[in-house]
């Protein structure tokens, strides 16, 4: 788990016993928009340039120098908007929230030579809400996650998320947990609590022996059998051994 958390967060020196818990990123949406722009402009700019350069001289009456100029602006218009869509998606998909079950790391990117980090203990977040506001963001069930820490009253914000109804479960679980208000984990709490029953009330079959011949005579003088009972080797409270157990019934 500790390698697996450092290859996906190469820049943050993990703390012992920290690991990642999940990865919250911004929704596709933004993206698909900037592609899609991106589409239709390129369709226009292309059908321009062919307009410009085979149509007629009743549409575009241009001679070869002012089309060629014209044909050239469209390329470079057209390598601009290829360009900024590519930087863009790239900055776009660069600001991430990390959590782990002591932290919560922000990734914020704001262009290709601009970027921050904010480090959040668990201990110090006060409150996390979801906050949608615009008819965009109820459409699509986006919105920005804020995370209030204490004493300084900072907030923090991560804009454009899904709706992050497990993510928040999650965060909040581990805000308490860090605080100790909260177990840990009661799935491994519950689960070792039963696998300690299952070890004592082990249902293994024993093995009987009988050290001496049982009689069943009804005099009084016969000896008593002593009966050993051998269980499995299981293990067994500190300083108790379970391994055999021998009764002494009394004599008749």
């Amino acid at each position: 788990m500790a390698k697996t958390s450092k290859k996906q967060l190469p820049g943050i020196a993990f703390e012992k016993g920290e690991h990642l818990v999940l990865v919250i990123k911004r929704t596709k949406l933004i993206p698909l928009g900037f592609w899609a722009g991106a589409f239709i402009c390129s369709i226009v700019l292309i059908a321009a340039s062919i307009l410009i350069n085979g149509g007629s001289s009743f549409i575009f009456n241009l001679d070869p120098t002012s089309r060629s100029f014209f044909l050239m602006i469209i390329l470079v218009v057209l390598g601009t908007i290829w360009i900024a869509t590519l930087i863009s998606t790239h900055v776009y998909s660069g600001n991430c929230l990390y959590v782990t079950n002591k932290r919560l790391i922000q990734n914020s990117v704001t262009s290709l030579f601009s970027s921050s980090t904010n480090v959040i203990d668990l201990v110090a977040v006060e409150d996390v809400s979801f906050k949608q506001s615009g008819i965009f963001e109820h459409m699509f069930s986006v919105g920005t996650l804020r995370m209030s820490t204490i004493g300084s009253e900072t907030t923090y914000t991560f804009e454009n998320v899904d709706t992050p109804t497990d993510e928040l479960e999650i965060i909040t679980h581990l805000v308490h947990v860090e605080k100790g208000e909260a177990p840990a984990e009661a799935c491994v709490v519950n689960g070792a609590a039963n696998t300690a029953s299952t070890v004592i009330n082990s249902s293994a079959p024993t093995t009987v022996v009988a050290t001496q011949p049982v009689t069943f005579a009804s005099t009084n003088d016969s000896v008593p059998p002593v009966i050993e009972v051998i269980a499995p080797n299981t293990p067994s409270a500190e300083g108790v051994d379970t391994s055999s157990t021998t009764f002494n019934p009394p004599a008749n």
